[in-house]
């Protein structure tokens, strides 16, 4: 596997507090990799830090180019997708339009058209809602529709912050298997999950967060074995 992100000494501000204190970890291309922790760990802020929409110092390269010097849209325009915990969809717009706004910096029409076939195929019911407005979706509908914007983003890298959030077991169920879909079709994913047992399930890697630092590294099953992660986080 190639390298695709490098973050070295990374840390997260928001003001003077320090949410994330000098993480290193690396993703090649082809993998899941999970973080995962209590509430207030530092895994969102992570993902918040390397999208651009907080403060940061350290480094991030992505297949060797630097990003924190970058604005947040134009880590997007270099593959970086961030689909937000809570979703981050705009209520008053339409389905539609929702998505349309993953394709702004795309020219590509013929990728473009199979990359909606792909989305439809994974969540039918997208297709079926595209007139309707997204604040009346129901959570679950909502989480398909943010994750089909991301893949309209043409990603090199997906960020997905908490997908199985308060949804239902069925849904959560189909959410993982749509990651694990995308993920053997090529797609490089970082996912941030409080169900840390599903996330070590279909992760290659995954990072333990404690207070902002890395406490346990390993391959998903390593973790799920460890007596340690089973105690804190899996409930065993």
């Amino acid at each position: 596997m190639s390298l695709l992100l490098k973050v070295s000494d990374f840390h997260v501000f928001y003001g003077s507090i320090e949410a994330v204190r000098g993480l290193n970890f690396e993703i090649n291309k082809g993998e899941i990799v999970s973080l995962i922790g209590t509430n207030g760990a530092g895994k969102s802020s992570t993902l918040r830090g390397l999208s651009g929409v907080v403060e940061t110092k350290g480094s991030a390269l992505l297949e060797g180019h630097e990003i924190l010097t970058l604005p947040s849209h134009k880590r997007v325009e270099q593959g970086i997708v961030h689909c937000p915990e809570g979703r981050g969809l705009f209520p008053h717009m339409t389905v539609k339009e929702n998505l349309e706004i993953g394709t702004f910096f795309r020219a590509d029409k013929t990728g473009l058209q199979k990359d909606y076939e792909l989305c439809f195929s994974l969540f039918p019911r997208v297709q079926e809602r595209l007139t309707q407005l997204a604040g009346t979706l129901s959570g679950g509908e909502q989480q398909m529709v943010a994750i089909c914007r991301a893949i309209l983003s043409q990603p090199k890298i997906l960020f997905l912050d908490e997908p199985s959030l308060g949804l239902a077991p069925l849904i959560v169920s189909q959410i993982f298997s749509v990651i694990t879909t995308l993920n053997e079709r090529g797609s490089t994913i970082l996912l941030v999950e409080q169900n840390a047992r599903q996330a070590l399930k279909i992760s290659h890697r995954a990072y333990v967060l404690e207070t902002g630092e890395i406490i346990y590294q390993g391959t998903g099953q390593e973790l799920l074995e460890k007596s340690e992660i089973q105690k804190s986080y899996l409930g065993i």
